[in-house]
């Protein structure tokens, strides 16, 4: 969502789309955020924002990212090699964020089950892209310690 600030500059605010009573259900995305130091409580979800009035009034401006809206053509077997790759020029300096790198590297493990045969090219790329600086024991460390949050 972007919110028109009052002196008319814009803001961007991340919108969880879903129910924040659902997030108790998410463990790896609840141990992602807690992993990387993002403060659940901090969060807007879905269902403590009235988008649609603040649409009408003109106050917001809505940007939909997700599977829906980043279309693959079965190039890539996770959204966030979409993001990584088709988002990597403009938020070249957010791609930094060794926080960030973790987040988009645990989704693109979690989506194509740590690489496996239902990955493309592009997922192998992405992944490469963000080990950068680190080595290839911690993209098995990561997605273990991912999965091992499905069986607790």
């Amino acid at each position: 969502m972007q919110s028109s600030k009052g002196d008319g500059q814009a803001a961007a605010v991340p919108v969880v789309n879903m129910r924040r009573s659902r997030m108790t259900g998410c463990r790896q995305a609840a141990w992602l955020l807690y992993h990387v130091g993002v403060d659940a409580s901090a969060l807007l979800f879905a269902d403590e924002v009235d988008m649609e009035g603040l649409i009408m009034d003109q106050r917001a401006s809505l940007l939909v990212v997700g599977q829906d809206v980043l279309r693959s053509n079965g190039e890539a077997g996770s959204v966030c090699t979409l993001l990584a790759n088709d988002h990597s020029e403009e938020a070249y300096a957010l791609l930094q964020s060794l926080d960030i790198k973790k987040l988009l590297l645990a989704g693109i493990l979690l989506d194509t089950n740590n690489l496996s045969k239902m990955c493309s090219e592009k997922d192998t790329e992405a992944v490469r892209s963000l080990l950068i600086g680190t080595s290839e024991h911690k993209r098995h460390e990561l997605f273990q310690q991912c999965n091992l949050l499905i069986f607790v």
